[in-house]
Parts: structure tokens; C-alpha cells; sequence
């Protein structure tokens, strides 16, 4: 089936849901990293698997899957900031995105939770684009740049300036007049940006 749906360009989609009498736990990070190999092998685009609420577990889960994107179950209902939580934690394990249903539809504001989700599943990589862009200025004097959090309720952005950039009278010049124009430019719903003084 896979092939025949490449030949015509068709993406495949596998739900990868581990399931029978050999399964104990359908949510062991060994069973859905074996189960992510599986959806690779057989040739699948795009797998929808449970979460093991486990974001360490769950980066061996994504690197077995290898070139399948890896999307992750919505799962049972829950409150918003739980939800937004365990959304992140996926997407910093490595997860390409969510299939979400019922935390959506049956929010009571589904268009708000929707943005939210939004902001966490693609905000980081716009931050993360928005860092490149000056990176190599900031390294041209032996400084760089490093994404530390970003709170998507707050829309503030964390980074902590290293190197050069660390301790230079102008760091404060650079974090407003650099970093953080160009983190709004790319992703204009960031209200701020903090530098992290470890």
C-alpha cells in the first residue's frame, strides 16, 4: 500500500498503536520506539503514536523513527495548562507536531487553546530562526546566543548571551537592539525577551 501511495505522491500515515495479548504496557518507551522502527521500515511519511509522558523516554522514541515524522496523540481530556505542558515536552523531545481532537473541540474556547497550541508547536522554531539570524554577528566578536525557555502564556523569550557577549558593557544594547528585534520580527506574538543571568 505504501509504495502504491508513493508512486501516485501520497504521503502515509501510520497509526502505530501497540496493541495484543503480548503487550503489557502500550506505552513503554521501549514498545513505541520499537513500534516508531517499525512505521520507518515499513516505509511510513507520518506516524501518530501515544506519548509516555516520559520527554527523556520519548527522544529515544523519535530517534528510532528515524525520517518519519513523528506526530503524537492528543490523548485524554485535560486542563489547558497540563495539555500546553505536555506539548512542549513532545516537541522538545522531537516530535514533528500533535493529532489533537477532544482537547480542542471540546474546550470551551477551542479557537484560544488552538493559538496556544500553535504558539508552543511552532513558536520555538521561529525563535530558533530568529537566533540564527544573528548569531553570526554576535560570533564575528566572539559572543553567541542560547534559546533558554520560552513561556507561551506570558509570550516572554529566555536566552542567556555567552562567550564575549557575556560580560560586555553593551550586552543589555544587544539583547534589546538585536536579539529581541529579531526574535519579534519573526515571531511578532512574542511580547519580550529576558536574558537568563545564570
Amino acid at each position: 500500500i505504501q509504495e502504491e501511495a508513493h508512486d501516485y505522491g501520497l504521503p502515509v500515515i501510520a497509526w502505530m498503536y501497540p496493541r495484543g495479548p503480548f503487550v503489557q504496557n502500550d506505552t513503554d518507551t521501549d514498545v513505541l520506539a520499537y513500534a516508531a522502527r517499525v512505521a520507518l521500515e515499513l516505509g511510513a511519511d507520518i506516524i501518530k503514536i501515544k506519548y509516555n509522558k516520559d520527554a527523556q523516554g520519548f527522544k529515544w522514541v523519535t530517534k528510532c523513527a528515524g525520517k518519519t515524522k513523528v506526530m503524537v496523540a492528543g490523548g485524554e481530556k485535560t486542563d489547558t495548562e497540563s495539555l500546553l505542558k505536555e506539548v512542549k515536552d513532545v516537541m522538545n523531545a522531537g516530535a514533528s507536531g500533535m493529532a489533537i481532537g477532544r482537547n480542542v473541540w471540546q474546550h470551551e474556547k477551542p479557537l484560544a487553546v488552538t493559538n496556544a497550541l500553535k504558539a508552543v508547536i511552532f513558536g520555538k522554531k521561529k525563535v530558533e530562526d530568529a537566533l540564527k539570524e544573528v548569531r553570526p554577528y554576535l560570533q564575528a566578536d566572539g559572543g553567541d546566543v542560547q534559546l533558554v525557555d520560552i513561556d507561551e502564556v506570558a509570550k516572554t523569550v529566555k536566552v542567556r548571551l555567552v562567550g564575549t557577549c557575556a560580560g560586555c558593557a553593551s550586552a543589555g544594547m544587544t539583547l534589546k537592539a538585536g536579539v529581541e528585534e529579531a526574535i519579534k520580527r519573526n515571531a511578532p506574538e512574542i511580547k519580550s525577551v529576558e536574558a537568563d543571568l545564570y
